[in-house]
């Protein structure tokens, strides 16, 4: 199997089966494990990854501090992942912000009335389907940037 010949993209991809339940049922500990094991191998997607699932509490305690340092590791291990790891850090400065002025709950309310909008997912997948260039975790992040996630829930309430 590559996976133990040392290919760390194909431990990304273990990786991602797990987290997502491509083919195995999902497990966020097995996922966290691989991802582990490729960041080891210096894999700036793989460490990226432990950084959201440290941030979001999938399969660990949430942990935003030791997020960033996941995220400010994957943006050193590779110039690509600057961009999304930049953005990445706006969202985290910009959710300290929200929630030291007590808006957090309301952005996750907005967030939560968005997702209920079966015409924004479908109008989502397209944007994905079209936009290959975007990883997916890259496109959540661009999504959860309350901003946006604002931005779409006031569109959502004009006539």
């Amino acid at each position: 199997m590559a996976a133990e010949q040392g290919n760390v993209q194909s431990m990304v991809d273990i990786g991602d089966a797990y987290y997502y339940g491509r083919g195995v049922v999902s497990d966020m500990a097995k996922a966290l494990s691989v991802y582990n094991h490729a960041s080891q191998h210096k894999s700036a997607q793989a460490t990226f990854n432990l950084g959201y699932m440290h941030e979001q509490g999938l399969g660990v305690e949430k942990d935003v501090h030791l997020a960033k340092r996941f995220y400010d590791r994957a943006s050193s291990m590779h110039r690509d992942a600057a961009f999304p790891v930049s953005l990445v850090l706006l969202k985290l400065q910009v959710d300290k912000w929200l929630e030291e002025r007590g808006y957090s709950e309301v952005v996750s309310s907005v967030v939560d009335f968005v997702k209920r909008q079966n015409w924004v997912v479908s109008v989502l997948e397209y944007i994905m389907d079209k936009a290959s260039i975007l990883s997916e975790e890259l496109f959540m992040v661009l999504l959860s940037l309350p901003v946006i996630r604002l931005f779409v829930a006031l569109c959502l309430a004009l006539p």
